[in-house]
């Protein structure tokens, strides 16, 4: 009987070998270093497969083609030798092949320079979320392969596939390798097409065959379609970012570096998706306190609340210079609804917070969340650019950085995640990156990643947690007593300070027709402090917090038994009856309650200068203070309005505009910068 590790080599799946790693010697070329010693003597190679002539002699009069017009049909040599008795027709029509052609992209760099970062194999683990570990090493009979450790997803862990390389032509930029050694059973090409303005179109295709093919087949189409596409957005943002990294060394240019002291724009009309929600509405209430915003214009599927203290209203209201904040009751999906307003507004600045959270995983939500976060993303950036907007900042997610619900003070930099946990996650990805690639000289885009947002509990839907009696830990442990350095930590930003940061973007982003490039096309992640998720909304409560801490296998049972009993109600009542609901129900998203999910805020602290004004201390007073006006409001004594600690003073004071306002006597005066609070 064969050994598994028999099984795994005849799939080119094995262990790494750091002793058959090759290095590149002085003076060789890419083919001479990833085509083997066989190639520097003479190599002549011609593989049995339709489609696919590969044909290389090293010398004078060397003949060399590569055909991509049509993925060959693949040998079954290299998956299992007892296919083989079956011949390879026969293999073919029980395990026909299964190509992958993921969409061309565009690269803002000439071809040189993307096959660089193409052949830079070690570092392929900074960028590509899919490969813990890329390297070169030699075979038998003087061929070479790219040994690949691939992250396969939480449960199976990585495994490491050994590929031949086929073929690499440094002129033409193109290079294809695969698994088996006298024919591929699966193969990977990649080739580069310089364009006329000196960029380059990365192109691909994979073809899988085999038993892959066979016992795969959905999984593929499901899933490793989706991750190739993936893999395409990833080298182009890894060119883009190494691009941007070297032009900002050769800047004499300040601004290109650091946007702190770069004087704010006026942001005139705005449009506020989601301007009725927790996050939208102070990103509106801190434009109306700007002297360069004329109007704001709130675009949301829900009217605000009487009581939300806002400056806003159905048919606007007025408010200080005369301007006014008008409500649009429509959704982002309604294109020609925006079309109209836009056509009739001419926005200069979006704010795009509006999105929908779902971490069910049934086929409605995921239908509903593609719609809403990407396909109403791409419609709102379009319209932008149509008429004439220059700013469009977007509210990403803290969970654009979480690698199976985890992320350890994770910069703007970490890859995305090469298995989402749910579609949230996935379509939050998808949004962001059309956001930033819509980057252009006449409309700036910016993406501020929110850590968990917090702020006034009567406003935030997630305060059920203040009654939560317990938190939990990373470790597998049995319940300890003591919370402290044991609970899983997670970054918190406090509301106002996040709007804070969204004003920021879009008022720095440029300098008059011109992108800062020190923030525009660039995303920014907005956090303050890292607290457990159950203690901080305890000290928001105002309680003492929990004082148990459960071991993380508890709540993965308890998390995947409401899902399990979710999808039987949800089956037995034909799907009319959804147990969970889309955000506070137990589902996989509450599986970052138990594990560390904290960002790196040091790029907005570098770029922007930001420094949170309200600190955790003075978020959990503001909270006390508005308990104690909700208990008046039920009194009947006195009306409840969220506690806002930002004022004018203090958001000119970050913006860096002059701080003028109005003195008792009229005239203007100067008062000094308040301390931050």
């Amino acid at each position: 009987m064969p050994s598994f590790g028999m099984m795994l080599s005849q799939f080119g799946l094995t262990s790494p070998d750091p002793d058959r790693r090759l290095r590149r010697r002085e003076g060789q070329s890419d083919r001479e270093f990833l085509m083997g010693d066989s190639y520097r003597t003479h190599f002549s190679c011609q593989f049995g497969c339709p489609g696919l002539t590969v044909h290389m002699e090293n010398g004078a009069a060397a003949t060399d083609s590569f055909s991509l017009d049509q993925p060959p049909r693949l040998a079954w040599d290299g998956i299992s030798a007892g296919w083989g008795l079956l011949g390879s027709t026969l293999t073919g029509m029980l395990m026909p092949d299964i190509v992958i052609r993921p969409t061309p992209v565009v690269i803002a760099a000439p071809p040189e320079y993307v096959w660089r970062v193409l052949l830079d194999f070690e570092r392929y683990k900074e960028w590509n979320p899919f490969h813990r570990d890329v390297r070169v090493v030699d075979q038998p009979g003087g061929t070479v392969a790219v040994s690949l450790t691939v992250d396969m997803g939480e449960l199976l862990g990585t495994l490491v596939s050994e590929e031949t390389v086929y073929y690499v032509d440094e002129k033409r930029y193109i290079l294809a390798y695969g698994i088996g050694r006298k024919g591929p059973a699966c193969l990977r090409a990649v080739w580069l097409v310089p364009t006329a303005n000196g960029g380059t179109i990365f192109n691909s295709w994979d073809t899988i065959g085999g038993v892959p093919a066979l016992l795969s087949r959905g999984h593929i189409h499901r899933t490793v379609v989706r991750g190739f596409e993936a893999q395409h957005l990833a080298i182009r943002e890894r060119v883009h970012s190494l691009r941007y990294a070297e032009a900002c060394r050769g800047t004499s240019d300040r601004s290109d570096v650091s946007a702190a002291h770069v004087a704010p724009e006026p942001l005139a009309v705005c449009v506020v998706t989601g301007g009725c929600g927790f996050l939208g509405a102070h990103i509106v209430r801190l434009l109306c306190l700007l002297d360069g915003v004329t109007s704001v214009h709130v675009i949301d599927v829900q009217l605000p609340q009487p009581d939300s203290g806002l400056p806003m209203a159905a048919n606007g209201c007025k408010w200080r210079g005369g301007g006014k904040v008008e409500v649009h009751q429509m959704s982002i999906t309604d294109t020609p609804a925006l079309d109209e307003l836009f056509t009739r507004i001419r926005p200069t600045t979006v704010f795009h917070t509006a999105s929908l959270i779902d971490l069910r995983d049934d086929a409605a939500s995921q239908d509903a969340l593609e719609h809403v976060n990407v396909d109403g993303t791409r419609a709102l950036l379009a319209l932008a650019a149509q008429h004439g907007a220059t700013r469009f900042v977007y509210t990403s997610s803290i969970e654009c950085t979480y690698a199976y619900n985890r992320s350890v003070q994770a910069d703007e930099e970490h890859p995305y995640s090469a298995h989402p946990t749910n579609s949230y996650q996935r379509t939050k990805v998808a949004a962001e990156r059309l956001v930033l690639e819509a980057n252009s000289a006449k409309m700036a885009t910016v993406s501020v990643r929110p850590a968990h947002i917090v702020g006034d509990p009567l406003e935030d839907d997630l305060y059920f947690l203040s009654g939560v009696q317990a938190c939990f830990s990373e470790e597998l442990s049995l319940p300890s007593l003591d919370v402290s350095g044991k609970s899983a930590k997670m970054s918190m930003v406090h509301v106002e300070n996040c709007a804070l940061l969204h004003v920021l973007a879009a008022a720095k982003c440029r300098i008059g027709a011109r992108p800062v490039r020190s923030v525009a096309g660039r995303k920014f992640n907005a956090t303050d402090f890292d607290e457990n998720i159950v203690c901080i909304y305890h000290a928001l409560a105002g309680s003492s917090g929990p004082w148990i801490v459960l071991p993380s296998w508890l709540l993965f049972l308890l998390v995947h038994a409401a899902l399990w009993l979710h999808w039987l109600v949800g089956w037995a009542s034909s799907g009319s009856v959804k147990l969970l609901p889309p955000k506070t129900g137990l589902h996989h998203g509450a599986l970052a309650a138990s594990k560390e999910c904290t960002l790196s805020g040091r790029r907005a602290r570098q770029v922007f200068g930001y420094e949170p004004i309200i600190s955790r201390e003075g978020g959990i007073k503001a909270a006390a203070q508005s308990r104690e006006a909700a208990l008046l409001r039920a009194k009947g004594s006195a009306a409840c309005h969220p506690v806002h600690m930002i004022g004018k003073l203090e958001l000119c004071k970050a913006l860096g505009y002059p701080v003028v306002i109005d003195s008792p006597s009229g005239s203007p005066m100067t008062r000094p910068n308040a301390p931050s609070r």
